[in-house]
């Protein structure tokens, strides 16, 4: 996939990690704050348990990441020296209280929209399969 044209050139996943990592930084004008794990940075740490069906066996545990890494993979991470995600359990939110606050407010998006627009309503009640 990889190759010279500069029109169908893309990173590899290295350099997407960079970008990620470093560049985004730079490019907000905050790398002397962040983007580096350097003495007097705050420090962002994560980390993925890569002992699972979709992640090993690999050669090349990056790519695989990327590829096919999902977010229950993640097993922690650190932002600033808070725990926010310890051993797999978020710490500093109620993930079912979240949950069902996003879709309590999903449903009154789309309760919404359909009292404003009645034709639409009727439009998506006779697609759905049930």
């Amino acid at each position: 996939m990889l190759n010279d044209s500069r029109r169908t050139a893309r990173p590899t996943f290295y350099e997407l990690l960079e970008r990620a990592h470093t560049r985004w930084a730079e490019s907000l004008g905050i790398d002397k704050q962040v983007g580096s794990l350097e003495q007097g940075k705050k420090a962002d740490i994560m980390t993925i348990n890569m002992l699972t069906p979709y992640l090993t066996p690999t050669r090349e545990p990056l790519t695989s990441v990327f590829l096919y890494a999902n977010p229950s993979d993640i097993d922690n991470v650190v932002c600033d020296g808070k725990w926010l995600k310890r051993d797999g359990v978020m710490e500093t939110i109620d993930l079912k209280k979240a949950l069902i606050t996003a879709q309590k407010t999903c449903d009154a998006i789309i309760d919404k929209f359909f009292d404003e627009h009645a034709d639409q309503k009727k439009i998506w009640r006779n697609r759905l399969p049930y």
